[in-house]
């Protein structure tokens, strides 16, 4: 597609912007402006939005600057109204519940050990190793288990297989829990199961009254996978519209804070964007180089235009960015059932968009 003109731009702005005002509830209107107000840079914004119209598989872009939607668009023939699988953003979402239960006291100690909470699911031969898995390890990926989840199919194994639990509980312990970071979306659902246990409640229900409800999130909205045992898959299958990953990123930017009300506390949200784990690796995306500096609860870490910024991270390019410095939120939804080369070039087209629409924003005095 041609690139777009200043004054189209702006048009665009205005219409993406005002024109979904009509099509939703009080109660699910985000404040909105237009972008002109807070670009320093024209021209970067308007390669940013070029490249998103040719990113193959880029379903939402919606940009956030002040708590205010500056942008907001919906690609070829996907909807506002519609939810999508966020995929491992669900990991995020995960981290979020577990800072609920921990400021209720529902959990009390992130270095309890998990074998109470899962030895009746995996046999009698499995379960010493447990002893030395934490509450702590799950959330930073640092259970020591062998896994290899550097391509779709280590995911694929897991997902297909006859109990998610056991399947990850009968492997062996490649490290000490605690030394290194090891992605693995198993341990992440080893977490649901445990949080469920905490609060003695299905996941779903305390999800809904203490994080969907508080940021006006319709329950019919938002969609879920389980595993064979009832448990809310931890790793991925969320689906959530992308209107309602932005109100997510809105409260994680506020330090906890959605609508002058308290949804998780500030010190949860401080810890969560702790790097647990370093891994100083870089990746240029055209002019950008975009470096994951690290992981803290369930939540990337990473530099992406000279800015540091806190990433819920899925499958293909479902992201939730925020960068506290400049006071920005990004939410990009991508087409998830991709296998690997095409989950590459998404997250680097979108890395692009994303680098472009940060280098072109006016930072706040």
């Amino acid at each position: 597609m041609r690139s777009l003109s200043l004054t189209l731009v702006l048009a665009l702005l205005s219409y993406s912007c005002s024109s979904q005002q009509e099509r939703f509830s009080s109660e699910d209107e985000l404040p909105k402006s237009e972008a002109s107000h807070f670009l320093g840079n024209t021209t970067d914004f308007e390669k940013a939005l070029s490249r998103a119209d040719t990113s193959r598989g880029l379903k939402s872009l919606l940009v956030l600057k002040n708590d205010t939607l500056i942008f907001e668009k919906y690609f070829d023939g996907h909807s506002s109204r519609k939810n999508y699988h966020v995929r491992s953003v669900t990991k995020s979402f995960i981290s979020l519940l577990t800072g609920i239960a921990l400021d209720q006291g529902l959990i009390t100690n992130l270095d309890e050990s998990i074998a109470p909470y899962l030895s009746e699911y995996t046999p009698r031969k499995n379960r010493k190793k447990l002893q030395g898995i934490t509450i702590k390890h799950l959330l930073t990926m640092t259970t020591g288990y062998e896994w290899n989840e550097g391509s779709a199919n280590g995911y694929i194994d897991w997902d297909r297989s006859e109990d998610r639990i056991d399947y990850v509980l009968k492997r062996d312990l490649a490290e000490t829990p605690g030394k290194r970071f090891n992605y693995n979306s198993g341990t992440a659902h080893l977490m649901s199961v445990v949080l469920e246990k905490k609060i003695g409640q299905p996941l779903m229900t305390f999800a809904k009254k203490n994080l969907l409800d508080p940021l006006g999130i319709r329950m019919d909205d938002v969609n879920y996978q389980s595993d064979r045992r009832d448990f809310v898959n931890g790793g991925a299958g969320l689906q959530l519209r992308a209107r309602d990953m932005a109100k997510i990123g809105i409260m994680v930017a506020n330090n906890g804070v959605y609508n002058e009300k308290r949804v998780v506390s500030e010190n949860w949200i401080k810890q969560s964007f702790e790097p647990y784990a370093s891994f100083p690796g870089q990746a240029t995306v055209g002019e950008e180089t975009v470096y994951t500096s690290g992981y803290g609860h369930l939540w990337w870490l990473l530099n992406i235009a000279g800015n540091e910024g806190a990433l819920a991270w899925g499958w293909g390019g479902q992201f939730i960015l925020v960068v506290p410095e400049l006071d920005v939120i990004i939410i990009t939804q991508n087409d998830w059932f991709v296998m690997d080369d095409i989950n590459r070039r998404q997250i680097r087209s979108t890395f692009r968009v994303m680098a472009g629409i940060l280098n072109s924003l006016e930072p706040d005095n």
